[in-house]
């Protein structure tokens, strides 16, 4: 059987995506939703920045519309980008070595867009703390002559880590369309 899931989405909701890194027209978690569903997603994970999700209201509404919402965030370990998903806490994790800790076989530690040329991005961390990782992303934004994708794909293939591809958002907020 096979799910349709989105474990790195943003909302409106979240306050450092949408007035500290500037990133407009981020829609509302029920329209979010509402998306998910037209595209006919089985679960979506809202990964705000820092901040665990949990909005009863949203949550419900959700469940009403027959879509799974999965408890994520974007978390930081040194200033760098991290997902989990599906955990219940996350206030012990500040050092990759809490990552380590952190693991588990009901969450999913992900490494999401590694090899992005930001600040935010793991990077080489990535190869050096590769044991605190479940899986690595590879994202919907790239372009024909530059894909970071492409060596987050060789580093999964080379520690046999599974790569969570993001090839279409949910929402129409992406700055780039992925290329065929």
């Amino acid at each position: 059987m096979k799910l349709k899931i989105d474990l790195h989405c943003h909302t409106s909701f979240d306050l450092i995506e949408e007035k500290v890194c500037g990133r407009k027209g981020l829609i509302h978690p029920k329209e979010l939703i509402d998306a998910a569903i037209a595209k006919k997603f089985d679960a979506i994970s809202i990964t705000h920045h820092g901040i665990l999700f949990h909005n009863e209201p949203i949550e419900r509404y959700a469940k009403s519309k027959g879509l799974l919402l999965i408890p994520g965030v974007e978390s930081y370990i040194d200033q760098k980008h991290i997902l989990l998903i599906n955990f219940s806490s996350i206030k012990n994790i500040h050092r990759y070595e809490d990552l380590c800790r952190a693991k588990n076989d009901s969450g999913l530690i992900v490494a999401p867009h590694p090899f992005y040329m930001t600040a935010q991005c793991i990077g080489r961390n990535l190869i050096r703390h590769i044991d605190c990782f479940d899986a690595i992303e590879s994202s919907h934004f790239y372009f024909s002559i530059f894909n970071p994708n492409k060596k987050a794909q060789r580093v999964a293939r080379h520690f046999n880590l599974p790569v969570l591809a993001i090839l279409t958002p949910i929402s129409n907020f992406s700055l780039a369309q992925p290329i065929p």
